[in-house]
């Protein structure tokens, strides 16, 4: 009961049978065409550039290999949050 499009269509199907009943013809209402939107970046690709030289920096500092790539998938999700290309694949 929580999904749109099925009360959607449940309200539309009662409203058919409704007007069934009563002898009125169904004149289906036009849907509005879907507009797609571009996602925008979540943020500046200057302040993913800043976050990721500092990665950089905890990267070269890091432990262990698991570090570095914890560290250097974190700067991808950073890139990606500024659509940039990731490059740490």
């Amino acid at each position: 009961m929580k999904d749109q499009a099925f009360l959607s269509g449940l309200a539309e199907a009662i409203g058919r049978g409704v007007l069934a009943a009563i002898d009125v013809a169904y004149v289906p209402v036009k849907q509005p065409e879907q507009v797609i939107q571009k996602e925008e970046p979540k943020m500046k690709q200057a302040d993913a550039e800043k976050v990721i030289v500092y990665l950089q920096t905890v990267w070269k500092a890091a432990k262990s290999t698991d570090e570095q790539k914890e560290i250097g998938r974190l700067a991808d999700e950073v890139r990606v949050a500024a659509g940039m290309k990731k490059i740490n694949c």
